[in-house]
């Protein structure tokens, strides 16, 4: 793109250059037929240079958005996308482009997600919960976190199958985050055990809300 934009800027000024400084020298040089043909040189190298502008402005449009997406997925905002709708190169870099953010979008979802209960995954639980206690220690706010296991949950394996397991698991689950706050976090913890991370909730209010769950 750069070389485009050289040439393209470039060559007139060269033949403006020419023709304003010698141009008595340059026809000097030439019999008639020789000076015509570098006429017709000069003016297909000026259309080759106003060409280079177009294509050159050209890219800049079509692919500087396709950059700016790639740059705003590198900084972490996996949900950037840009119109594919072109069938040149500029619309095959953009679905490439869409489809790595969605492949990291789904990477980070299931990273953080428990995918049986749509709560928060084991190392997401633990993520929070180390940066939820430096934050209550650094500025000695209240924290607490309450552990939930379910009683009983082998026999309901044993009993009624894996499938009626999962389902009493998601219940559970959903239980748990309708009776939270916004600023509260439940993730599964392992098995049939959860975790539930309270913000600003001393242990006093921490107990009345297991108890309620």
């Amino acid at each position: 793109m750069r070389f485009l934009g050289g040439i393209g800027i470039a060559a007139p000024i060269v033949l403006a250059l020419v023709a304003v400084v010698m141009p008595s020298t340059l026809l000097a040089t030439f019999d008639r037929g020789a000076a015509s043909l570098v006429v017709l040189l000069v003016a297909a190298a000026c259309g080759a240079s106003l060409v280079a502008v177009i294509v050159y402005g050209w890219l800049r449009v079509r692919l500087g958005r396709i950059a700016t997406a790639a740059e705003l997925i590198v900084a972490g905002d996996t949900t950037a996308r840009v119109s594919d709708g072109g069938g040149g190169i500029d619309g095959r870099l953009a679905r490439a482009v869409n489809s790595i953010a969605t492949a990291l979008e789904e990477a980070r979802s299931e990273a953080t997600t428990d995918r049986l209960t749509g709560v928060a995954s084991r190392q997401a639980l633990i993520a929070a919960l180390f940066n939820e206690v430096e934050r209550a220690n650094r500025y000695r706010r209240p924290f607490s976190v309450a552990f939930i296991d379910i009683d009983h949950f082998k026999a309901v394996n044993d009993t009624y199958g894996h499938a009626a397991g999962d389902t009493v698991l998601r219940g559970v689950a959903d239980a748990i985050r309708m009776n939270l706050r916004a600023s509260d976090l439940v993730g599964r913890y392992g098995g049939e055990e959860f975790m539930v991370l309270l913000a600003e909730t001393d242990v006093e209010k921490a107990a009345e809300l297991s108890e309620k769950l």
